[in-house]
């Protein structure tokens, strides 16, 4: 899978040597993301093969983005918005990124067509980083905690000073420690996931003082962090994010590092009750021999408690994962307003349906994001129908969806036309939803539902025509 993935990200390298996000269709490659392309790249490379000559045009490109200051220039769309940050923060957050992705470059024995550059803009970056922290207390965790990964990985003295500040900033609950964004009440979001779930941005705050952390072998203050964020992961190992879980990953896998000991030899069982009586119980078996492979247990849904007991030693981590659906109420301001209709129903075999959307958070715009029209049974989307906007880069047709993909949102309404036909004779159709999110941070979404008033109120008679022996 790692090979397939290398492959597959090398259609979106540009000529020049750059990474963006659609390849060479965009009219620039983007900083950030060959930057984040290039950190892939190098750890993945104990791995699999990785062409040097293919990073290398990718490293040379990225240092001709880098300015006199120790800054970066940004070209392209900044299409992860948390690196752009304010007109300051915006310039720490890109160059702390950038200095991380050079350093881990060079530790991988991966540099630039010409040594003497990459490390003069190293040390130059190094040096705006430490600058930087003139304005220590001005910054938000995020900002600090990018700081002070950079840093350490430098072996800057100066990166206790971010650390420090992150200290006093810290939230130490139920054994855990962690970091949230300060924001006001008016910004907080009408949705979030089950349990109140962090945002990516808090889950990357906290994933890079836990790498800081493993850099200095501080266990007791990483296992407060790792706790948490195994609290925050979904069933599927994942977290809010694309980038969130990159480096939560990274991070939770450097720290284990730390921690790991061969000799691991633990007995579980594991039980189910239901008012109060047993009705299944398993038993696991953890050793050194199987301790990478996950196992699983899939208990009856009427289980409404369960009873673990482990004896042995080593330390194993044991989840348990609860689906459920809850409705919510649109009792503060939304990130995005979106309205979704049928505007033209032709007959009962053809409709167009219209999405008209725009951006009411902070700002201008957003970073890149999509828009998932949900297609109604018995129908099929004609994906060369879909309007034509600048800002649309990727339409996709996947499970009954339509996702369009925007490199931005403006706070000035668009909106998209999708035509659709009727592929089966399914009566009777339901409202079908339909929503926006921020593709970097998606728990800033809407989701709303749309219905054709012929279709709903439509018999299996009215579809076929007579066909049907009506």
């Amino acid at each position: 899978m790692a090979l397939d993935g290398y492959q597959r990200e090398l259609t979106y390298q540009r000529q020049d040597g750059s990474f963006s996000a659609f390849g060479d269709s965009d009219t620039s490659g983007s900083t950030w993301l060959t930057a984040f392309v290039i950190k892939s790249f190098v750890q993945a490379s104990p791995l699999i093969y990785i062409d040097p000559a293919l990073a290398t045009k990718a490293i040379d490109w990225l240092l001709r983005q880098a300015n006199e200051n120790g800054t970066f220039l940004e070209p392209g769309r900044v299409i992860h918005a948390e690196m752009q940050g304010g007109s300051s923060t915006g310039d720490v957050n890109l160059a702390s990124y950038t200095l991380i992705t050079l350093l881990e470059a060079r530790h991988f024995q991966f540099t630039a067509s010409n040594t003497n550059d990459f490390n003069q803009i190293v040390r130059r970056t190094t040096n705006f980083m430490e600058r930087s922290l003139i304005h220590l207390h001005a910054y938000q965790p995020f900002e600090l905690a990018i700081i002070a990964y950079a840093l350490t990985l430098a072996g800057s003295k100066k990166a206790a000073a971010a650390l420090d500040r992150l200290d006093q900033m810290a939230i130490i609950k139920d054994g855990t420690k962690h970091w949230e964004q300060i924001e006001d009440d008016s910004n907080r979001l009408i949705w979030m996931p089950p349990y109140q779930q962090a945002n990516a941005r808090n889950i990357e705050t906290t994933a890079y003082v836990l790498l800081t952390y493993a850099l200095k072998n501080d266990i007791r203050n990483g296992l407060l962090v790792m706790k948490w964020l195994i609290s925050q992961r979904n069933p599927t190992g994942g977290f809010s994010s694309t980038q969130d879980t990159v480096v939560a990953l990274q991070a939770m896998t450097e720290f284990a590092a730390l921690t790991y000991s061969p000799n691991i030899d633990v007995d579980i069982l594991i039980s189910g009750l239901k008012e109060h009586q047993e009705i299944f119980s398993q038993d696991f078996s953890v050793t050194a021999s199987n301790a990478g492979v996950l196992q699983t247990i899939n208990p009856p849904p009427e289980t409404d408690r369960m009873h673990i007991t482990a004896t042995g030693s080593g330390m194993v981590l044991i989840e348990i994962a609860v689906f459920f659906n809850v409705e919510y109420d649109i009792n503060k301001r939304p990130f995005f307003e979106l309205n979704v209709e049928v505007v033209k129903e032709m007959s009962l075999n053809d409709i167009n349906v219209q999405a008209c959307f725009r951006w009411i958070g902070d700002g201008e715009e957003t970073g890149m994001s999509v828009v998932e029209i949900g297609i109604p049974s018995g129908f099929g989307a004609d994906k060369d129908s879909i309007t034509s906007l600048e800002t649309i880069k990727r339409v996709e047709l996947n499970n009954r969806k339509v996702n369009i993909y925007l490199d931005m949102v403006e706070s000035k309404p668009r909106c998209i036309d999708v035509h659709m036909n009727r592929v089966n004779l399914i009566a009777g159709s339901n409202p079908v939803p339909a929503r926006i999110f921020d593709y970097y941070s998606p728990e800033k979404q809407v989701t709303v539902f749309y219905q054709s008033g012929k279709l709903g109120n439509a018999n299996i008679c009215d579809i076929c025509s007579g066909n049907c022996g009506c």
